[in-house]
């Protein structure tokens, strides 16, 4: 079965809803197919946390709107990318397709026709190729043609990604605060679409964070923005600048406190004054907990209910468009910070 999203009819609801709330009266006179296979439709891009229905009404949540977007840029250019969803085109040329609903139909199944991969999504997760050719499902790669669609830079393949993610993390994206995020980021979240999702859940009231000390183990050169710090996480990175891998770290005024403060101070005393070692402040609200270095991506995010951050969940990568995408939200964050010294010497003069 595929996926709702990934089908002529969903992709067009995804569509149509794009920067727009609309009644369900509204979209049935839009759509060109029978009212109960519309509402199970909705009713299941509902499931994927892709739209909201409240009172008869229908609006897009955020991954939908993001997964909305890369619809419509992958649209075939024989119908035109700067359509609107109804109306005219933003140039002021009539879009006969986007105003009739029989073109518009046709629009979306010449899509699906032409690319037959994009309803190959199975219903379980897909996980990240393990070399030997086959996806985790036991689709074959030979399914796409020559190579797994993603790997290329065309809309198709941004959709594809996008798609990936949010069949993978669906979940995990619709309880976290992912449009806190700089909005070119998240528009990229299709990048992560190899990553996997890690659970650390304290055992005893003890939480060892095994997989991410291994990546820090693994550094070379480490770049992390954070609100938070565990003893044990922070002897590991102690270790790791004394056996020389170059770090700088990215923390809010609060943590930085907390790190003048014991059981941190004597660590902090025996890194001072080391060249491989840079604080910085942030001067913007962190609303992720990021480490990238020479191997690896881990990212983490804030609950949405409470604006607490989860420490038990995590997305891992080593995938080259991951690590890319970890580095580009890095350098978001040191764009909006402060050295270390320079912010205490504002605040104390």
């Amino acid at each position: 079965m595929p996926q709702p999203f990934m089908t002529p009819m969903g992709a067009e609801i995804l569509f149509l809803l794009n920067g727009t709330l609309r009644s369900l009266p509204e979209l049935f006179s839009l759509l060109r197919y029978e009212a109960g296979d519309i509402r199970r439709c909705i009713r299941d891009l509902s499931q994927k946390w892709l739209i909201n229905l409240v009172d008869e009404r229908v609006t897009l949540t955020f991954t939908g709107h993001i997964l909305a977007n890369k619809i419509r840029a992958a649209l075939p250019a024989q119908y035109g990318r700067e359509i609107s969803p109804v109306g005219e085109c933003p140039s002021g040329n009539q879009s006969d397709w986007v105003l009739d609903p029989e073109a518009r139909e046709k629009a979306f199944r010449d899509l699906f026709q032409s690319n037959p991969w994009l309803e190959l999504l199975p219903d379980q997760p897909l996980l990240p190729d393990d070399g030997t050719g086959q996806w985790k499902t036991g689709i074959s790669m030979g399914s796409w043609g020559t190579s797994c669609p993603g790997e290329g830079d065309t809309p198709l393949d941004d959709l594809f990604r996008t798609s990936v993610v949010i069949q993978n993390f669906g979940l995990f994206l619709m309880i976290h605060t992912i449009e806190a995020l700089p909005s070119e980021l998240a528009e990229r979240l299709g990048d992560l679409y190899q990553a996997r999702l890690v659970s650390e859940i304290p055992v005893d009231f003890k939480q060892n964070f095994d997989f991410y000390l291994d990546i820090i183990r693994q550094a070379e050169k480490i770049r992390g923005v954070s609100t938070w710090a565990t003893p044990g996480i922070a002897f590991e990175m102690g270790k790791r600048i004394l056996h020389g891998a170059d770090v700088e770290l990215i923390i809010t005024p609060e943590l930085a406190e907390t790190l003048l403060s014991a059981p941190y101070r004597q660590i902090a005393l025996n890194l001072i004054g080391l060249s491989n070692l840079r604080f910085r402040i942030s001067q913007v609200p962190v609303e992720a907990g990021l480490t990238v270095t020479d191997r690896h991506l881990s990212l983490g995010l804030f609950i949405k209910k409470g604006h607490q951050y989860n420490k038990y969940y995590d997305l891992i990568s080593t995938a080259p468009r991951a690590l890319a995408w970890g580095w580009d939200l890095y350098r978001y964050y040191q764009q909006n910070s402060l050295p270390a010294d320079e912010f205490f010497a504002r605040i104390n003069g």
